[in-house]
């Protein structure tokens, strides 16, 4: 697999404090309703995974993060008619992500020049890559600790200033669209869907990721110094792959290749094979994939790979952020990423901090047991 790292190298370590700062400066503060002792309304419920993983620090300004450190959730059964989210799939980069977070606020605190007299904390929540589970991350930081009931705070200590995440615009939009009535500033790490761009709809929402428009004037570039002149594009089949499918096929044309066919990816097995014949019978070698999958549409493209594996496959980086086994798909592909080259200080000193963790001793028993030459598992206390 070829990896084209086209994007401005960003580094992350000292954007990620520059942005912090950003929401500490901005400090929104929403109208809310407080409410004590018998009347308290929080008596809500939201479903919560079977373990839940979360990082809570006080101050006299709140982050809210929410972040994707598993790939996925699955639902076991928790009785006769109900069912419990797990999450799976832990990544070890995308928990570098979080580790970054929670290193720029405790480095923050640690320099008096920065914020002086003010104290930093934060409510982090893993999103496991699932919208259901974004909105309750986001709802439970809204509400505090205990159940959840939306328009009530029972956080106590702490104004929230706003929020860090997601990565993905598949659980970055729902956020933007919670945190969008309340007023609260949202900043995504990644998300790259360009809906999330209109300020009408979300005033609020801010991303440092780049949008998938852009993208797609790269792409159509790289389809017309490679030559190819036919090209066949694959899309979820949602809204945001049918907007970005038609933005794709029109940036091609304009650097002079054609699109043959527009595939849609639904969950229907019988739709997919009959899409795979009609990608098997183009004359089209090039597959470029665009929009925002679902885990469950892409596992549904993984299905086909045994038919199209012989095509080259462009992925854009919303796919690419997918937990992807799709081997014969992604062979001799071409995928957009992000780079990352840190700060050397900085770099330095997040390694060392890293080292100096010791409260993650759960998830890091679960997250080491994926990469058993990385660390003995007796190292952790």
């Amino acid at each position: 697999m070829i990896h084209c790292a086209w994007i401005p190298t960003r580094e992350l370590l000292s954007d990620q404090l520059k942005v912090i700062l950003c929401l500490a400066a901005v400090w929104v503060t929403p109208c809310s309703t407080e409410l004590s002792g018998s009347d308290s309304p929080c008596r809500g419920h939201i479903t919560k995974p079977e373990y839940e993983y979360k990082y809570i620090q006080d101050g006299d300004i709140i982050i809210g993060g929410v972040f994707t450190v598993h790939n996925n959730m699955k639902y076991v059964y928790n009785g006769p008619v109900t069912s419990l989210p797990v999450c799976t799939e832990p990544s070890l980069d995308l928990y570098k992500q979080i580790r970054t977070f929670l290193f720029a606020i405790d480095e923050i605190n640690r320099n008096p020049d920065l914020l002086p007299n003010i104290t930093l904390g934060y409510r982090v929540y893993d999103s496991c890559g699932d919208p259901r589970l974004a909105i309750g991350s986001a709802l439970q930081i809204l509400s505090g600790p205990g159940n959840v009931v939306p328009n009530y705070s029972c956080r106590g200590k702490g104004e929230i200033a706003g929020f860090i995440g997601d990565q993905s615009s598949l659980t970055s939009l729902p956020i933007a669209q919670l945190l969008g009535v309340y007023g609260y500033s949202q900043i995504s790490y990644g998300a790259t869907d360009p809906t999330l761009s209109d300020r009408e709809m979300f005033p609020y929402y801010f991303s440092t990721g780049l949008s998938d428009d852009i993208q797609h004037i790269a792409v159509a570039e790289l389809v017309e110094q490679l030559g190819w002149t036919w090209v066949i594009i694959v899309a979820p089949d949602n809204d945001s792959g049918e907007k970005q499918s038609r933005n794709l096929q029109n940036e091609i044309s304009k650097h002079g290749a054609c699109v043959d066919i527009i595939i849609f990816i639904t969950e229907d097995a019988d739709t997919n094979k009959r899409n795979l014949e009609r990608i098997r019978i183009s004359i089209s070698e090039v597959i470029v994939l665009c929009g925002t999958p679902s885990d469950s549409v892409h596992l549904s493209l993984c299905a086909l790979e045994s038919g199209i594996h012989e095509k080259t496959v462009v992925v854009t980086l919303s796919w690419g952020e997918t937990n992807n086994s799709c081997y014969l798909l992604y062979n001799a592909s071409l995928m957009y990423i992000y780079p990352n080259n840190p700060i050397e200080l900085l770099d330095t000193q997040f390694h060392d901090y890293i080292l100096s963790v010791t409260e993650d001793t759960t998830f890091l028993k679960e997250l080491l047991s994926h990469y058993p030459s990385c660390w003995e598992q007796e190292n952790i206390k």
